[in-house]
């Protein structure tokens, strides 16, 4: 069952090209975590086109930054938002 959950979206994702990695990037450095689908949808598509090495990588390298700021923000977003209602003593 999870193997064929991957497979198909390394497929959808490999579609997608250089996008697709780094969308993939950032939805597993997110809680929405997809075991090895990163890892194998990049070494799909290097395997297809050699030359697209380094452009792979840095796709998958901004998509794990996009993904990790997003969580980030969101995570101190929230946290600044539930100081702000409360008073210097702990009071709403």
């Amino acid at each position: 069952m999870l193997k064929s959950i991957v497979r198909h979206l390394v497929r959808t994702f490999a579609h997608l090209g250089g996008t697709g990695v780094l969308a993939l990037s950032a939805l597993d450095s997110s809680p929405l975590f997809i075991p090895f689908g990163n890892d194998l949808l990049f070494i799909v598509m290097t395997a297809r086109k050699h030359e697209m090495l380094m452009y792979y990588a840095v796709m998958a390298t901004a998509g794990s930054v996009l993904g990790c700021l997003l969580v980030e923000t969101g995570f101190l977003a929230n946290k600044a938002g539930s100081s702000m209602k409360t008073n210097s003593r702990g009071v709403e």
